[in-house]
């Protein structure tokens, strides 16, 4: 082969990596101009070309060079029909055209393993985060409306608002407005697209050129559990009138909004219980739970990007094995006998790694597929105890107790196969209480009992649900009744404090109104009457 050939594809290999990148780079654009409307339903197809572009164009560089080699170099050479049969000075041809070869293969193959860690990271996140933080941004949102409406409100010279500022405005997190800024130029390109999604649960970028607007204000604000109780009381303040009783209602926080849909949408965010007022309390508490969702929401994304980035490293290694035995496989005919040598040692030491295997897939499919818990639920583990996740990992979990505040870590897979109860994730509980009182006790007395926990829970709204049964479970010996009551909470039990709260309450109300209507425990005798 003459020196002009071997010229003409070098030349072709150098402008070969220009034009495969900039077709890369157009082929997105031109996808989304050309198809146009069309091009909505192949968002993701084109957003995984956007975000994998130096591999795309890795891997169309693998397949020119390697038809190039062979347009240009292997044809010109003489009877490169019967190529095999030459001596030894031919050899390096064959060498090479089998080296591209391999190389497209790796480079394909490589270009498969970055779209899996893509459509898992994506996948993941559309299934599992969009509608949290689709939500979040919308309750993000309602603040930043209101917020920015209560800084207009001028009230009396007693308790005037004008010419106050909020602390946390004088407080901004400068790092954390740098960090944002530049959250996507530190992301890798294999995780892009996910990482982006992580910025979606703040305020709009351009919110972020102006750290004292409104939006900056609120989104710093909700970084702390004090800020946010400063932001709370400061949008109260606002809308409540202190001539009245202090609560918000609808036409209070009406006129922040554009249209009275808008309105009746936003204050259902604060009204909870839905019985047409907020007290301060229900308002803390909302804002509140809106600070817990949107922290547990950032770190249980920031560990699944993790553990997206660890998943990426063991496939990335896996494929750094394979491409070696691809290439050194064609380049050498006596590597099969050592490729079955060592088969023959992988099958020996199967019982070695046999399990660990096991338990790595496991734990992958438990996190990425099955995915029972995030970042901040509270969940029913063994022998009735509770526990907090604080992280979630690639093959093991942090959990805290939320009764001595102990912090265990428990394998992935030693949790996929048991049983899991997600607080978060479940709706409004009912616990049993169990109740005994006196064999004589009458049936009178028991439903007189069941009327007054009725009348007082319609009194609740806020805390419990409607309606109360007692049920007579066994006479146990005749020596006393025993009664199943059921605490129907409003919620669920992600927030142990306020649970408690509320269970002291239900309790005490019980103990008040078994002994207004004289039901004693088994062996109580009551005092003689006057």
């Amino acid at each position: 082969v003459g020196l002009f050939w071997w010229s003409v594809w070098l030349s072709s290999a150098w402008a070969g990596i220009w034009i495969c990148w900039l077709a890369s780079f157009i082929a997105p654009i031109a996808l989304r101009i050309s198809l146009g409307i069309l091009a909505i339903n192949f968002k993701r197809q084109i957003t995984y070309l956007e975000v994998l572009q130096k591999y795309v164009a890795t891997f169309l560089w693998s397949i020119l060079i390697w038809i190039a080699y062979l347009t240009m170099v292997w044809m010109h050479f003489p009877g490169y029909q019967g190529l095999s049969n030459y001596s030894s000075n031919t050899n390096w041809l064959i060498t090479f055209s089998r080296f591209f070869f391999g190389l497209a293969i790796c480079c394909a193959l490589l270009l498969a393993q970055k779209l899996a860690i893509q459509s898992i990271a994506n996948s993941f996140h559309e299934v599992t985060y969009s509608d949290r933080i689709r939500l979040m941004k919308y309750h993000t949102s309602v603040l930043v409306t209101l917020y920015s409406h209560a800084k207009r409100i001028k009230f009396g010279t007693n308790g005037s608002l004008e010419g106050q500022v909020l602390r946390a405005g004088n407080k901004i997190n400068w790092s954390h407005f740098r960090n944002t800024l530049s959250l996507k130029g530190r992301s890798t390109p294999t995780i892009m697209n996910f990482t982006v999604k992580v910025q979606d649960i703040g305020a709009p970028p351009l919110a972020f050129t102006n750290p004292f607007s409104a939006e900056a204000i609120v989104e710093s604000s909700l970084e702390s559990s004090d800020e946010t109780k400063k932001l709370a009381r400061r949008i109260f303040d606002a809308f409540s009138n202190p001539l009245s009783r202090r609560v918000l209602t609808l036409a209070s926080i009406e006129t922040a909004f554009k249209s009275n849909k808008d309105a009746i949408r936003a204050y259902a965010v604060l009204d909870r219980d839905g019985n047409g007022d907020c007290t301060w309390e229900e308002a803390l508490s909302v804002c509140l739970e809106i600070h817990r969702e949107r922290m547990c929401l950032l770190a249980s994304m920031h560990d699944v990007d993790a553990a997206v980035a660890k998943l990426d490293h063991i496939l990335r290694g896996v494929w750094i094995t394979m491409s070696c035995v691809i290439v050194a496989a064609l380049l050498s005919t006596r590597f099969s006998t050592l490729i079955a040598s060592l088969g023959t040692i992988l099958l020996g030491l199967s019982w070695l790694i046999s399990s660990t295997a096991q338990e790595s897939l496991a734990s992958i499919v438990w996190v990425f597929c099955k995915h029972p818990i995030d970042v901040g639920d509270v969940i029913g583990y063994t022998d009735g105890d509770t526990f907090e996740v604080q992280e979630v990992q690639l093959m093991s979990t942090v959990l805290k107790t939320t009764t001595t505040n102990k912090h265990v870590q428990v394998s992935n897979y030693l949790l996929s196969s048991k049983p899991l109860v997600n607080l978060r994730r479940s709706g409004p509980i009912e616990e049993p209480f169990m109740l005994s009182v006196g064999y004589d006790t009458p049936l009178e007395s028991i439903e007189a009992l069941r009327q007054d926990m009725c009348s007082w829970l319609a009194t609740q709204g806020r805390d419990f649900r409607p309606g109360f049964d007692i049920a007579l479970e066994g006479l146990d010996d005749q020596a006393q009744l025993k009664l199943v009551l059921a605490i129907r909470y409003k919620s669920n039990w992600q927030d142990p404090p306020l649970r408690m709260q509320r269970r002291n309450r239900w309790v005490s109300a019980l103990k008040q109104l078994l002994k207004k209507n004289e039901i004693y425990g088994p062996g109580h005798i009551p005092a003689a009457k006057p």
